[in-house]
């Protein structure tokens, strides 16, 4: 296609030898996906009550990501309302990325006439993309480091209190990354200049205030709730799995506030009985009217210290569940 065309002529424009070209194609194909896949698998490790975000938020940007996820060729032949891809959507989709492929060769055509000769077997030969290249490579690089040692040392996040831990192997890990990559731009050993300490040291300030970000729930992820009337189903996998009722939404609601309340108190026992915990798991899975689905998974300390307690989560959904209509 177009598109596909294009996209690869820019990656060997803006590499500078043979082995570096095919791995740009490959990485500008996944590129957003990608780092939004970092960024989830940090949240879903730091964040209360996430264990799996999904978004397809920006899919269009990694082109072929996209396309074999919503081009079906049953589409053509068989089109229903449930296709995820309908013939006017394959239609717009085509005319899009032929525009934007299109765009993509005047770009091109415009690095061509710019480029440097000397600029031949750089892996990358724009400066401007150079610095970019080494921070997403860090950053990928020190979240996934980072996720590694936590599990390796500690085994989970949720029990909470180890953030000045995760801290350290992205300040490690990031900053190994960061040198290694720039030692590959720059075909060289030493790198460890006055100008590029600095530039580590913002990169890594940075990244130290996405981790607190995140603890520190500044966006909202872990209170984030769904009201009653956006709701279009719910599914709990707990004491055993519930197809709740509508008129229980509002008793499935006051179950997730009252987790996300006893955040804390939860996550302290978890850190003094991590090895002998004594609790239930549950997932709550909201169906949105807008078609969208939001998960939440909790681990509930179920002692008799907690059970005496008026409102306690794991008792409001024992209630619910004692329900004849969800046995019977």
């Amino acid at each position: 296609s177009c598109f596909a065309l294009s996209l690869a002529v820019f990656a060997v424009m803006i590499a500078g030898n043979i082995v570096a070209a095919p791995v740009f194609y490959f990485i500008l194909n996944f590129l957003f996906v990608g780092c939004r896949t970092v960024v989830f698998s940090l949240i879903d490790l730091m964040s209360y009550g996430i264990c799996s975000t999904e978004s397809t938020f920006g899919n269009f940007l990694s082109p072929y990501y996209y396309l074999t996820n919503h081009f079906f060729a049953s589409s053509f032949y068989a089109p229903n309302p449930k296709s995820r891809f309908q013939i006017t959507e394959m239609y717009g989709c085509a005319a899009a990325y032929f525009g934007a492929g299109l765009l993509i060769l005047v770009l091109t055509f415009f690095i061509y006439k710019k480029k440097h000769l000397e600029t031949a077997g750089d892996p990358v030969t724009i400066p401007f993309l150079k610095p970019i290249f080494r921070w997403i490579l860090a950053f990928s690089i020190g979240i996934y480091g980072t996720i590694a040692g936590q599990y390796f040392l500690k085994g989970s996040y949720y029990s909470g209190g180890n953030l000045l831990l995760l801290l350290f192997f992205m300040s490690c890990i990031g900053a190994l990354a960061f040198f290694a990559s720039d030692m590959l731009l720059q075909k060289k050993f030493f790198v460890f200049r006055k100008k590029r300490l600095l530039e580590c040291g913002v990169f890594l300030a940075l990244s130290w205030c996405f981790f607190l970000a995140v603890d520190w729930n500044l966006f909202g992820i872990e209170t984030q709730i769904p009201r009653e009337e956006e709701i279009q189903s719910v599914f709990l996998s707990g004491i055993y799995p519930i197809h709740a009722r509508e008129e229980d939404y509002s008793n499935i609601i006051e179950i997730h506030e009252k987790l996300v309340e006893s955040r804390e108190e939860i996550q302290q026992y978890f850190r003094k009985y991590s090895e002998n915990s004594y609790a239930s798991s549950l997932d709550i899975t909201y169906t949105l009217k807008n078609g969208r689905t939001l998960t939440r998974s909790y681990f509930i300390p179920i002692e008799d210290f907690y059970l005496s307690q008026e409102g306690y989560p794991f008792c409001l959904l024992e209630q619910l569940s004692d329900q004849p209509e969800y046995y019977l």
